[in-house]
């Protein structure tokens, strides 16, 4: 922070008169630079505290941008960022539906839920969890109900093989993959299958049962037309071949483009962990965009600058190549010091051989200095 003369707008017309202006310059960036790195990264807080006992002018504005910029601070547990956060839910019937694989005991069941106002919901066993087994459930469903405009799947294996994508292209359909690491993205197909597990275990019945029941519960406590089987009929059915899907939502406040560099979170990570590299190749929605072919959440991506401008993660040299030193006053201790002579007179130290040998006093009862005796 630079103080100079000069008042009002008529500072800036007179040449000769300075004008009060905040500019941080490369000395005083690489000083904050340098304080950053050398105490462990801090909070901005804590790096202004540092910054001030060297340079007492030092601007929480100008700190707050070299912490925003350093690329440690973004690959090794960043701050938590804000996110335009979405909805599952569409306004009709059977326009978008959650389809996912669940086990129950030892058997696995794939499971249809509506994401429109009904939140009907369809269990079918599966004989293996392949996309043959799926496929061939999933027809069946849409034999009888017609398909959705939309579906919503995770990344299993057997929702991303040619067989699938096959499929969806016959009937018609626009796939999209919730984010990796996230079930939220799923949320309304996950909230389904604890509410049809609680009923099957409290109930102490089969999950088929456990899913009439949740089909005939309604969602107000009262209403019997709020119950999922009281709207699941009132859609109207696609015909295949012939009704086509309505155009995805337009992506104007999207955070990320196609092309960007970016830090990616990896599975599992901890506070220590550093998040991998990666470039953004899609963008599917406000929340999510995909990293190297794969989907995956804005909370889990930073923005990563090129090489040739990020920051260098050691501390750069001062203008003379010499490190910064930090001098942080102490107390004195109060205590004289005595020196300590290594050399001692070893004549004067006692020995065991030389030493006075004293009785040691017993402090039990003792018959002839108390004149009674000890039975």
């Amino acid at each position: 922070m630079m103080t100079v003369d000069g008042k009002g707008p008529a500072a800036l017309n007179n040449p000769q008169k300075h004008v009060c202006a905040a500019m941080v310059d490369e000395d005083s960036r690489r000083l904050i630079t340098d304080v950053h790195h050398e105490t462990g990264h801090p909070g901005m807080r804590r790096t202004l505290y540092f910054v001030k006992r060297l340079n007492p002018s030092a601007t929480r504005r100008s700190v707050r941008q070299i912490i925003k910029d350093c690329q440690v601070c973004q690959a090794i547990d960043p701050a938590p960022v804000r996110w335009k956060r979405g909805s599952l839910e569409v306004g009709t019937v059977w326009q978008r539906i959650g389809v996912d694989i669940t086990h129950c005991g030892s058997k696995s069941y794939l499971t249809v839920v509506d994401c429109g106002p009904s939140r009907f919901a369809v269990w079918r066993p599966l004989r293996f969890q392949t996309s043959t087994d799926v496929v061939e459930q999933l027809e069946r469903v849409f034999y009888e109900r017609g398909a959705p405009e939309e579906v919503l799947l995770d990344n299993d294996t057997a929702f991303r093989s040619r067989m699938f994508t096959d499929f969806a292209a016959r009937w018609g359909m626009r796939v999209r993959y919730r984010c990796a690491h996230t079930p939220s993205g799923n949320g309304i197909a996950e909230r389904c299958h604890r509410s049809v597990k609680v009923i099957a275990a409290r109930k102490n019945c089969s999950i088929p049962e456990a899913v009439y029941l949740y089909n005939v519960t309604p969602r107000d406590d009262c209403t019997a037309l709020s119950a999922p089987v009281g709207a699941v009929y009132k859609y109207t059915v696609r015909v295949r071949g012939v009704d086509r899907p309505s155009e995805g939502d337009r992506l104007e406040d999207a955070p990320y483009s196609v092309g960007d560099r970016v830090w990616v979170r990896p599975p599992g990570a901890r506070c220590n962990s550093k998040y991998e590299e990666g470039s953004v190749t899609g963008v599917v929605s406000s929340q999510a965009v995909e990293v190297d072919g794969t989907p995956r959440h804005v909370r889990d991506l930073r923005h990563r600058t090129p090489a040739s401008e990020a920051l260098e993660e050691r501390p750069q040299t001062g203008e003379w190549g010499y490190r910064p030193t930090l001098w942080f006053p102490t107390r004195q201790s109060t205590q004289p010091n005595h020196p300590h002579d290594g050399s001692m007179d070893v004549s004067s130290t006692l020995r065991r051989s030389t030493r006075v040998r004293r009785a040691r006093p017993l402090r039990c009862c003792d018959s002839r200095e108390s004149g009674g005796s000890v039975r």
